[in-house]
């Protein structure tokens, strides 16, 4: 996990370039999180994990989890409970690849159709996973 961890520090640092809103970023020293990001405005708690959970804490937080089939079909089955945290951010990465995949559950589900945000969640894990999504597109055109 220590690769997700390295890998997710440089792409908030890389996304911060031109914003300059990360003060710092230290280890927890009570060990309940694996990284705090100290901005400008606010607390961010940084959670890696193999295994999709939902954080029972409060905050703004981060969850960082592998691009697996598993924590795809947890997130769609415990849906409603993910997009009930306004400040939670998940990225799905794919160690092999490098490729990723993000939302805010809490946005998504404002803005996303909900007949189709099953089919749109696999869409974006297979995107990570180095598939060709071209004929879900195409469908999704089509309709």
């Amino acid at each position: 996990m220590s690769d997700l961890k390295e890998w997710i520090i440089r792409h908030l640092k890389n996304k911060d370039l031109v914003k300059k809103t990360i003060l710092e970023i230290t280890d927890d020293p009570d060990n309940k999180w694996d990284a705090l990001i100290k901005r400008t405005n606010e607390l961010q708690y940084l959670k890696i994990t193999p295994t999709l959970s939902l954080p029972q804490a409060e905050g703004n937080i981060i969850l960082v989890t592998t691009n697996t089939p598993d924590n795809l079909n947890t997130l769609i089955k415990d849906w409603k409970l993910y997009a009930a945290k306004q400040h939670l951010w998940i990225y799905f990465v794919n160690p092999q690849t490098q490729k990723f995949w993000a939302l805010n559950p809490y946005t998504h589900d404002k803005i996303s159709d909900k007949e189709s945000l099953a089919l749109g969640l696999r869409t974006m894990f297979e995107s990570a996973q180095g598939k060709d999504t071209s004929m879900v597109e195409r469908s999704l055109h089509s309709l």
